[in-house]
């Protein structure tokens, strides 16, 4: 398996038990951007809608903002900081 792709993967198994902190920059800017996220059941909205969800393509990463209360995207890779880990960067397996 990839890195990135166990990396995306642990990082998913996270946010579906917690709430995280993470910080990332964006794609257009690069400014970095700090939010409180979950994937976790419990806070995020159920969705009524019947339409069949679309695949994401690899590497990025849809999450519910706790702060703005909305679904927010980014890519793994522009990942600069985690809550509980030092860095995301591919050097160094942070997440094992």
């Amino acid at each position: 398996m990839e890195i990135r792709n166990e990396k995306e993967d642990r990082l998913r198994a996270h946010l579906q038990t917690e709430i995280v902190n993470l910080s990332f920059r964006k794609m257009k800017t690069d400014e970095i951007r700090h939010m409180r996220c979950t994937l976790k059941d419990e806070y995020v909205p159920r969705v009524d809608d019947t339409k069949p969800s679309r695949k994401e393509p690899p590497g990025l990463m849809t999450v519910y903002d706790m702060d703005v209360k909305e679904w927010r995207r980014f890519y793994v890779d522009r990942l600069e900081s985690v809550e509980g880990w030092e860095s995301v960067d591919n050097t160094v397996d942070v997440f094992a």
